[in-house]
């Protein structure tokens, strides 16, 4: 989560890169459960799921406004204003 949370905080606020921080993130879960139980534990599918809904929550509407409130392009307009 610490890499997704540094390219939301140095992202250009693109869907592009909104799209390829969320895709690592579902990989770096996956990997994450792999890694730390082996292939006949019961908890590495359980946690193999659980970053599915975690990706669906990041890739989510929510997930995109927070994205875009990040997006220095809106932010100096709005200071603009």
């Amino acid at each position: 989560a610490l890499i997704h949370d540094l390219r939301f905080t140095v992202s250009d606020g693109s869907s592009r890169s909104f799209d390829t921080a969320n895709e690592e993130f579902f990989i770096n879960c996956r990997k994450c459960a792999d890694a730390e139980f082996p292939w006949y534990s019961p908890s590495r599918y359980k946690y193999r799921a659980l970053s599915g809904i975690l990706y669906d929550a990041v890739a989510s509407r929510f997930g995109w406004q927070a994205w875009r409130k990040n997006d220095k392009t809106t932010q100096i307009a709005a200071s603009q204003r």
